[in-house]
């Protein structure tokens, strides 16, 4: 068994998803140009763990509240997308959460 299977049923994960669970894996998917994010191929090992257990996993992140290359939640998508990140990598969809305004 690999490090990351290893992992997801030592951390008990396992006996948490239930089939037809809607899982959210929540990543930082990196800045442009930034190497210091999880590679999108440990992402997507994640996913193919969760869809093992039944669940229905996608991909997760926020928006950015200084302004740059993940303000908003396009510019975020493609931000992640020269990263590695797109739906057809990891095979689950990508959901960036965002916001209008604080306090609203």
């Amino acid at each position: 068994m690999g490090g990351l299977e290893s992992l997801f049923e030592e951390a008990g994960l396992v006996n948490l998803i239930r089939p037809g669970d809607t899982v959210a894996i929540k990543v930082h998917m990196g800045e442009s140009g930034n190497t210091t994010h999880i590679r999108p191929q440990f992402v997507a090992k994640i996913v193919e763990l969760v869809k093992a257990e039944g669940g229905k996993p996608f991909v997760t992140d926020t928006t950015t509240i200084y302004p740059g290359k993940r303000f908003t939640a396009s510019a975020y998508l493609e931000t992640a997308a020269i990263n590695g990140f797109t739906q057809q990598s990891l095979k689950a969809p990508i959901i960036i959460a965002s916001f209008t305004a604080l306090g609203d």
